[in-house]
């Protein structure tokens, strides 16, 4: 059962639930933007109450599970803050036959507020749970697409998380990352899928994108930048691609370490079309130290 009320100024509203005999089903970081419990996420009304739960149940069936024995409970508030921050927050509690403490939510910034466009804004879902069946303390995070920068000139988007395991059978383990991991590590199944950060803008017919990520682990640290800026003036194309990626591990001591450049040019005369692309990608490793470089020049390449 969820039931909502709001307060006549607008600046705030409650809502609540309860279930009976059912589990109430957290998303995954990859679930999260469109988690129906959401407030942005709520099915439209249809003609007839009728019809609206006919609609809305199927969407419900995914995440309020039969289970005898299992409650749960959820309270969610909304509210604004100097008409610069609007949030939501639901604090659900599952128990019975297993405890699940979860706050979820979803907020957006606006800077300023004074009538103007936003100079940034930022709007990103949020969900934090505690889960000693599982051993799990975790808090993760979505950038929507929708955020940006200096007036929407920079698109911003991406993911984070924080997750401690305190028992069970990876009791001990954690990994804390803002954008994913390193592009070969391979990932353990009990660690999130984390969108990576990325950035983006246009000005004429120069077009710039770029990502990044950070990782820790008990036995490692990663990071990467990239980065890809286009120029197209109807018959006159150029592009510059860069990319670098981090691996250290000390469990044991290893690391390697890759990156690549690419410039390019590309002309139609109509007739034909004329091209230029050089390139390196260069890629080291140890311990024992050691590394190979292959350079592209368009009319010859060699590697060493």
């Amino acid at each position: 059962m969820i039931g909502q009320y709001g307060h006549t100024s607008g600046l705030s509203s409650c809502s609540g639930g309860i279930g009976i005999n059912r589990s109430l089903i957290l998303p995954s970081i990859d679930e999260l933007p469109g988690y129906i419990l959401l407030p942005k996420n709520a099915p439209p009304a249809e003609k007839t109450p009728q019809a609206t739960v006919t609609a809305v149940l199927p969407q419900l069936e995914k995440y309020f599970i039969d289970e005898p024995g299992q409650y749960w409970m959820a309270a969610g508030i909304a509210f604004s803050s100097f008409e610069m921050i609007e949030a939501f927050a639901l604090v659900t509690v599952s128990f019975g036959v297993d405890f699940e403490l979860g706050i979820l939510g979803s907020v957006s910034m606006s800077i300023p507020t004074d009538g103007v466009t936003p100079i940034a804004f930022v709007e990103a879902d949020l969900l934090a749970s505690f889960a000693p069946s599982s051993g799990l303390l975790a808090f993760e995070g979505v950038i929507s697409p929708q955020s940006y920068v200096f007036g929407g000139f920079v698109k911003v988007q991406g993911g984070f998380a924080f997750c401690l395991w305190f028992d069970k059978e990876h009791a001990g383990d954690f990994v804390v990352t803002v954008g994913g991991y390193y592009p070969s590590f391979d990932k353990p199944a009990h660690y999130p899928a984390v969108p990576r950060i990325k950035l983006g803008f246009a000005v004429g017919p120069v077009s710039v994108s770029g990502g990044g990520y950070f990782a820790l682990t008990p036995a490692m640290l990663m990071a990467g930048l990239s980065m890809n800026a286009t120029f197209n003036a109807g018959p006159i194309k150029a592009w510059f691609d860069a990319a670098i990626d981090l691996l250290i591990a000390w469990a044991p001591f290893h690391y390697q370490a890759g990156s690549y450049v690419t410039i390019g040019v590309s002309v139609d005369l109509g007739l034909f079309t004329l091209k230029v692309q050089v390139g390196a990608d260069l890629a080291v490793w140890g311990p024992e130290f050691g590394g190979k470089a292959d350079v592209d020049l368009d009319v010859a390449s060699f590697s060493f």
